[in-house]
């Protein structure tokens, strides 16, 4: 019987969640929820960064499938080929849906034109994202699969770590250029040569999770968990303006690290929850939330039509400042429902195909896993 690492799929619950919290926080114009002085709505804004945390778990989960492997042409083509299978049924027919909604109220839209980019993942290089705007992050995730074998090869000649803190390093510099002005920031920000350093510290994550180690003892415990969250929410508040203005020619700077340090945070506590066993890994290891992880593709996929779909309703509600809370609710319970076939209709066949394949750990990773469960990543 295959299992999962069940903590990275209730990790992909609260990234999913995330993301339609901060999503329809936005539709209601960022509503403010303050006690004492402290905006409580502003506070769990960071799970909104749901994208960030996707990158992340996606940069590990890629590097325990490939990271033992002899590179060559052929293996990495047959990894493309699978991760294809794995996104595009699901993502394709999403775009579909999306592009005959947006024809519909605009007929001036280019439907062919958007849609071809679409399948090319390459709508976040081309087109602005024109069909929906949180379809950037599936263009950026496939051109990282791209970018992935120079961070293999480097390995081979410096260690993973090096190889990716090189790498890291160019992206940071990179969007400081960006920051600075030189180059369009809506352009860049969502392209991987930006975002490479999210993946990187997942990649690293696993490379540590691969040789069984384990977390200092600073880190151990609810410590652990704690540092973690500090790291993210430093990270988060890096991106703030008033500290941006404050800082005046140094805030390119902070701002181009901010990222990288949130996502770091989001890797020690990716790496916590899977090598630890605590109440927060067994809570994210309970059945209902690790499907909703298994589901979260899905829930990514379709949440924003839902929020458009429940438009006239949200705006409606009579709660006042609670309108976010319920619409929140609302969303992600009809979201769940949509998921649900969606995954059952366009993303279960790849897991039925691997299990069909009868290889050792569904043929993701080539070594014996030192962890007490065996690992399947998607």
């Amino acid at each position: 019987m295959n299992k999962r690492i069940q903590p990275l799929d209730g990790l992909r619950t609260i990234a999913a969640l995330g993301v339609i919290w901060v999503h329809v926080w936005a539709f209601y114009k960022i509503p403010k929820l303050s006690f004492f002085s402290i905006d409580f709505y502003q506070l769990i804004s960071i799970v909104g960064n749901g994208v960030d945390f996707f990158f992340v778990i996606s940069g590990f989960c890629m590097y325990l499938m490939t990271g033992n492997k002899a590179f060559s042409i052929g293996s990495y083509l047959k990894f493309i080929y699978k991760r294809f299978l794995r996104i595009a049924p699901a993502f394709y027919v999403s775009v579909l849906v999306y592009a005959i909604y947006v024809k519909i109220e605009n007929p001036d839209f280019l439907f062919l034109y958007n849609v071809v980019f679409h399948f090319l993942f390459l709508n976040n290089i081309v087109t602005g994202n024109t069909i929906s705007a949180p379809f950037w992050s599936i263009g950026t995730e496939w051109h990282f699969y791209m970018l992935l074998p120079l961070v293999i090869i480097l390995s081979r000649k410096l260690s993973i770590t090096k190889a990716v803190l090189l790498l890291s390093i160019c992206s940071i510099a990179l969007f400081c250029i960006v920051n600075l002005g030189y180059l369009s920031f809506d352009f860049w920000e969502k392209q991987i040569l930006i975002r490479f350093p999210e993946f990187g510290v997942g990649i690293i994550a696993a490379d540590l999770f691969k040789k069984n180690r384990k977390l200092p003892s600073f880190l151990k415990g609810t410590k652990g968990i704690l540092v973690a969250v500090i790291i993210m929410f430093l990270g988060r508040s890096m991106k703030f303006t008033p500290l941006l203005e404050a800082l005046k020619t140094n805030g390119f700077l902070v701002k181009s690290l901010a990222l990288p340090v949130m996502t770091f945070g989001f890797s020690v506590l990716l790496f916590h929850v899977v090598t630890e066993t605590s109440r927060i890994s067994k809570w994210l290891s309970g059945k209902m939330i690790t499907y909703l992880g298994r589901i979260s593709y899905s829930i990514y996929l379709w949440h924003s039509l839902i929020i458009i779909l429940l438009s006239p309703l949200l705006v409606v509600l009579p709660f006042g400042t609670l309108n976010l809370v319920a619409g929140f609710f609302l969303v992600s319970i009809l979201t769940i429902i949509v998921s649900h076939f969606s995954y059952n209709f366009l993303e279960s066949f790849y897991f039925k195909r691997k299990r069909d394949e009868k290889t050792f750990n569904n043929n993701d990773t080539p070594y014996p896993v030192q962890r007490p469960v065996d690992t399947v990543v998607s």
